[in-house]
């Protein structure tokens, strides 16, 4: 699981699971700043709008699953019940606002020159992860693919056929 270029080796993570909390503007700058143990480090948001009308169907599906989740049990609110219908209001609101609905993913790549350290950036890529409520897994044989969409050259991951095609358009 590691992408070898030009005398380099390589690793990327992709987000399995987005922060269970609120996305504070903050909660990235650990795992974006410059990491004294780690050679270089690239970090690619990549989002993904819904497409018009599929959206607002999806916040109102969505807010009737949390009414129902929060209101459906005769004991007290569960704390995450009342997170996701509070969620599901904001994007109601924000949607009213104009604002667009999308998917979202985050991709992680670590270089190093130093093929040893891989398994010591390995620990702290993910350590970075933690400290921002991410859930990062290391991209199983897609490497080259993970290092390709991690440079941000205007590379869209779904519209790619296959990982070998996204890898030789890098």
């Amino acid at each position: 699981n590691v992408y070898r270029h030009e005398g380099v080796s390589s690793v990327t993570w992709e987000m399995a699971s987005a922060p269970r909390s609120t996305f504070e503007d903050t909660l990235l700058g650990n795992l974006i700043a410059p990491h004294a143990r780690i050679d270089r480090k690239r970090v690619a948001l990549v989002y993904r709008p819904y497409e018009a009308g599929t959206g607002a169907s999806r916040v109102e599906a969505e807010h009737r699953d949390a009414m129902v989740a929060a209101n459906s049990s005769k004991k007290i609110r569960s704390a995450a019940a009342e997170m996701r219908l509070e969620h599901t209001e904001a994007a109601r609101r924000a949607q009213a606002r104009g604002a667009q609905l999308g998917r979202y993913s985050l991709f992680v790549t670590a270089t190093t020159e130093d093929e040893e350290l891989l398994g010591r950036i390995r620990h702290d890529v993910k350590q970075l992860g933690a400290q921002a409520n991410l859930r990062l897994r290391e991209m199983s044989r897609q490497q080259d693919a993970g290092f390709i969409t991690s440079c941000g050259l205007g590379q869209i991951p779904w519209t790619k056929e296959s990982t070998s095609a996204l890898a030789a358009q890098g």
